[in-house]
């Protein structure tokens, strides 16, 4: 998913599935000649209708410059003069210029941004560098287009070219690269993750450095993540129950490696189109044992709507039980629309984790049932011991209502309200459980 699409994710009645019917019955009808009269497949007016504008215009670009790049070709101009609303934002222009220069530069390698965008786009000015960025340059790989970015890094789509391989890449940003400790987070990232491997942890195949550039080489999954599918709709119990007895899955491989993640989120949880979870974003990991921290003592670590009371106090506090907050924070996001804890200043969302009540989901939420919700309010329990004692115990009980709706959850206790029952000793899933693992 293209960064300027990602990002029609967030804008309210976006429907995915409408703008890809779009593009399929114009790549059908269209296929023998390029053509610009995108008009009557696209809807009237609505959030759907520019990013299926842009989609179209991108199409027909890689139909036009598949072969050979004609340098009489109008390119994005002809389209940004059809249809004005393209022309009317900075971000989209930016986002078409980039993709026409790429497309170009499969042609002639000596092209450079500024002869590009000079030549052909003068009217825009200095102001769309601030939209386009040149794409990295890193031995061993051919960079295709940016993806997306995030606190740390800027994530393209690149070939990795002695296994001829399409790749992540990701690049520590560049206003961070006089920070000591922002250096040191990536490397760790790099680090603890290439540790693991587990097929719903995005897999990290090598890291290195050059012309200053920190980058990390990982596995290319086509997804969305939870946190933008949240914001398209509220999954329902089941789909909630099953992504995240998947993600806790691999969490508790992680713990069994001694390491704690300490920034699950549905940002760092990405659902491909088979709707398989992976969990990318250990930059804020640390094991368990035998490592300094990277913060001030008393400095919170990892995002505050998600955090444990115990790691919101301290990142040094963070240990397994930790993630296992996290894991049912983010149930919670999936099955409510928003976090348990969210006020109008970090610093006011920590105090409320440190001192408030997890509101009950169902209040927020009628469709969800009883025993989901009791598994999801077990895992927020602020004192640490009241948790799941591990992220397969949080896992074990989604499974089982996965596998039996009609019978309580094996630790929860139950039906909502139950969450301050004792824990179980065992239910017909332990049963399973051993005969599965023992």
């Amino acid at each position: 998913m293209s960064e300027l699409i990602a990002h029609f994710t967030n804008e309210p009645g976006y429907d995915p599935s409408m703008v890809y019917c779009i593009v399929r019955r114009f790549d059908s009808e269209s296929e023998q000649e390029p053509r610009s009269d995108f008009g009557s497949y696209l809807p009237p007016a609505g959030p759907n209708r520019l990013p299926a504008l842009v989609s179209l215009v991108q199409l027909e670009l890689d139909r036009r410059f598949a072969n050979a790049a004609d340098s009489t070709d109008a390119g994005v101009q002809k389209y940004l003069e059809t249809f004005p609303e393209l022309a009317s934002d900075q971000r989209t222009i930016g986002h078409l210029l980039r993709y026409e220069f790429e497309l170009r530069r499969n042609h002639d390698a000596t092209l450079t941004l500024q002869q590009f965008v000079s030549s052909r786009y003068p009217q825009y000015g200095s102001g769309v560098f601030d939209q386009i960025d040149e794409l990295p340059s890193i031995p061993g790989y051919e960079v295709i287009e940016r993806l997306g970015s995030g606190g740390m890094g800027v994530v393209y789509k690149a070939r990795q070219l002695r296994l001829n391989r399409l790749v992540a890449l990701k690049v520590l940003r560049s206003d961070l690269t006089s920070y000591p400790e922002a250096k040191r987070r990536f490397q760790t990232e790099a680090e603890t993750a290439a540790t693991l491997s587990h097929p719903n942890i995005v897999r990290i195949f090598e890291g290195g450095k050059y012309c200053g550039q920190q980058y990390i080489c990982m596995e290319l999954i086509e997804c969305i993540s939870l946190d933008a599918l949240t914001q398209i709709s509220v999954l329902d119990s089941a789909q909630a129950a099953r992504v995240m007895a998947t993600v806790a899955r691999a969490i508790h491989h992680a713990h069994q490696r001694s390491v704690i993640h300490r920034d699950l989120k549905p940002a760092n949880i990405l659902v491909d189109y088979q709707f398989i979870p992976h969990v990318a974003d250990f930059g804020l990991a640390k094991l368990m044992e035998g490592t300094a921290e990277m913060t001030l003592p008393g400095t919170p670590l990892g995002t505050p709507s998600y955090m444990a009371p115990e790691q919101a106090a301290s990142a040094r506090n963070a240990t397994a039980l930790s993630d296992v907050y996290g894991l049912g924070a983010t149930l919670f996001k999936l099955l409510t629309g928003s976090p348990p804890f969210l006020a109008d200043t970090p610093t006011a969302t920590l105090a409320l984790v440190q001192t408030g009540k997890v509101p009950s989901p169902r209040k927020l939420n009628a469709e969800v049932d009883r025993d989901l919700e009791a598994i999801c309010l077990k895992s927020l329990q602020h004192e640490s011991s009241s948790r799941y004692r591990s992220a397969e115990e949080f896992a074990e009980d989604l499974e089982h209502r996965c596998s039996d709706p009609a019978a309580p959850p094996a630790r929860a206790g139950g039906a909502a309200g139950s969450e301050h029952l004792p824990r179980t000793s065992r239910c017909r899933m332990g049963g399973v459980r051993m005969a599965v693992l023992g």
